[in-house]
């Protein structure tokens, strides 16, 4: 059940972030279908059901290569240094100092002037 959820998420990003429209509804059907086999499949012998499982983890690693491997389903869109610290090889994020504390712990006065 999590790989086919897994599965429509790829599926769901991948076409609102590279196709710019939303997926069919025949696309979740499609999938659904296979991943209710699978289960069929497995039913309840503990045996098939890892190799299923393996079976349906590989079909969601193979759809989001396909759409550009993790990298480009986590980066695309994510503009500046978050993008930056999500690409391979690229430059370490740096730490931050956290800024100065505000008075009373919060940004807005209390009532009464305190």
């Amino acid at each position: 059940m999590l790989a086919w959820l897994t599965a429509i998420g790829v599926q769901t990003i991948r076409d609102v972030r590279y196709r710019h429209v939303a997926p069919l509804p025949s696309e979740y059907v499609a999938s659904g279908a296979v991943f209710g086999v699978l289960a069929v499949i497995a039913g309840d012998h503990p045996g098939r059901s890892r190799v299923v499982g393996v079976i349906a983890w590989g079909l969601v690693i193979a759809a989001a290569m396909a759409a550009g491997g993790p990298h480009e389903l986590v980066t695309s869109g994510i503009p500046g240094k978050i993008g930056e610290a999500f690409t391979p090889g690229g430059p370490p994020m740096e730490a931050t100092e956290p800024g100065p504390r505000e008075p009373h712990g919060g940004r807005h006065p209390r009532k009464g002037g305190k």
